[in-house]
């Protein structure tokens, strides 16, 4: 496969959202025209901060995951949309981790497109840009609220051969309410006290060899020395005859570290931990970014080559399994009552 250099990767998908967006009905007006409701308000639905993940819906020849937050403004010089942010990918064996999505510079990084025959905002297209791995989005919002959105790619840009069918949603969440909780307790939310957390993962790659899934509840200590995390989990490690594996609610433990309390419409990376714990038999290491203000919900990516034992194909390629998942607050145990 011919490799490309990432400028000429988002060159090529800024032209990308350029063109296929242009070639649909845009409620009947340009780019940098607002939309405005009933009242001729301004309507900028996609406006503000997103937390989102993705991943692939096919395995051949490589799958892949990403999460992370953006940040969609409209610009005053020209009146377009812009995209930016951090985002962590785990594809083909490669991790990208925190890798800041450049925004396309004076033309649009997101359209929206509407109801046939109206101005109703119904959904739109994206582009993140994080100079590896360029994808178009195309959206739909999922409720007349405007806080949550469905997502299928329409291309992906790669220089390492991945499965190119993608799936994937974004929650808005409003980074200042969530930086000032996140002060709130110290800067580290998931410190002792703060409760416990349900875990939900799964396999984001099918590895040749087995695919997992996993459920648990996580308690996040706080000792002078190093913060852990410890736990059961129950996994379910498939294998290519129909077997399985069962592990039921096992003892796991690992460690964790918070990242600092970030805003990211002023530039930060928003808020999340990474920790390493078992997952059934796998020694996981995950990031994690929270996707609401309350710091009560968290996306959650691996950041490491789990998969062990000798690949059925004997290629490295397919030894990987990509987890990625939730965790969820599922106790407050005497939080303040801004967590509750």
């Amino acid at each position: 496969m011919k490799l490309f250099t990432p400028a000429i990767l988002s060159l090529a998908a800024s032209a990308l959202l350029a063109t296929s967006v242009s070639a649909q009905s845009l409620c009947g007006f340009r780019d940098n025209e607002v939309i405005t409701d009933v009242a001729g308000k301004p309507f900028d639905p996609l406006v503000g901060q997103w937390a989102f993940h993705w991943e692939a819906t096919n395995y051949l020849p490589q799958g892949s995951a990403a999460i992370g937050t953006i940040n969609v403004t409209r610009q005053l010089s020209g009146g377009y949309l812009q995209v930016d942010g951090t985002m962590t990918v785990n594809a083909g064996d490669r991790i990208l981790r925190l890798a800041t999505m450049a925004s396309r510079r004076f033309g649009p990084s997101a359209q929206y497109q509407c109801q046939s025959y109206t101005n109703n905002i119904r959904g739109g297209s994206l582009h993140f840009p994080d100079g590896s791995q360029d994808t178009i989005w195309l959206f739909v919002f999922k409720t007349d609220s405007y806080d949550e959105i469905a997502m299928i790619n329409e291309e992906y840009i790669d220089n390492i051969g991945l499965a190119h069918t993608l799936k994937g949603q974004a929650v808005k969440f409003n980074s200042t309410t969530q930086t000032a909780n996140c002060n709130t307790l110290a800067g580290n939310p998931l410190r002792a006290g703060t409760g416990e957390w349900t875990l939900n993962t799964q396999s984001a790659v099918y590895d040749n060899e087995r695919g997992t899934s996993a459920i648990g509840h996580l308690n996040f200590l706080n000792p002078l020395a190093r913060p852990s995390v410890v736990g059961t989990i129950s996994a379910n490690h498939g294998a290519p005859s129909g077997t399985s594996q069962i592990i039921r609610l096992a003892a796991t433990a690992g460690s964790y570290e918070p990242t600092a309390c970030n805003n990211i419409a002023l530039g930060g990376q928003g808020n999340g931990a990474t920790m390493s714990f078992m997952v059934g038999a796998y020694a996981t290491q995950y990031e994690a970014i929270y996707t609401n203000n309350l710091l009560s919900n968290m996306y959650i990516l691996s950041l490491t080559n789990t998969a062990t034992g000798p690949s059925l194909l004997g290629d490295p390629r397919f030894k990987t399994d990509i987890f990625n998942g939730t965790l969820m607050r599922f106790s407050s145990n005497g939080l303040p009552a801004l967590l509750n």
